[in-house]
């Protein structure tokens, strides 16, 4: 039995919608603005290549209904869902507040602590904003986090 498919695919057309959809094999396809038909005969298969390409951080999700000619009263046969996420970028600290300054003379303080910097572009340039003149500086590279103190000390990329 040949049976007559559509797909909708409105959403896709939006400014904002980091989905696409295109045809990779199979049944021929013809597209139109606003949904995607083909015909399969039995034993025919027709595939897609999905792609998220978000030119924005945020979390999307769009719909693509599935229509079938004959099934459900031509009504929606089922749907595409599709989810994605780009998070935010992010910094942290454990713990949450470091003090350096001030330590009592001939006093030897060692303080432990991580920073975990998210989804950051590969060559960001990280910089505390401090009140006064700005005392210890660093890079973020390959996912990695260093800090450069005023004194030479380093805190080296660690994952």
């Amino acid at each position: 039995m040949v049976r007559e498919i559509s797909i909708n695919i409105e959403e896709f057309n939006k400014v904002d919608c980091p989905f696409t959809i295109k045809w990779s094999h199979g049944a021929e396809i013809e597209r139109t603005t606003d949904a995607i038909e083909c015909t399969l005969h039995p034993g025919d298969n027709v595939s897609f290549i999905l792609e998220f390409k978000p030119r924005k951080r945020g979390s999307f999700s769009a719909e693509a209904p599935i229509y079938i000619r004959g099934e459900l009263d031509d009504g929606v046969f089922n749907k595409l869902h599709l989810n994605g996420e780009f998070p935010a970028s992010s910094i942290d600290v454990e713990p949450t507040e470091i003090y350096f300054t001030p330590v009592p003379l001939g006093t030897e303080v060692e303080e432990k602590f991580r920073i975990r910097a998210k989804h950051f572009d590969n060559m960001a340039f990280i910089r505390p904003n401090f009140l006064t003149t700005p005392r210890c500086s660093g890079d973020y590279k390959n996912e990695l986090l260093r800090v450069d103190f005023p004194n030479g000390n380093v805190v080296p990329p660690q994952s």
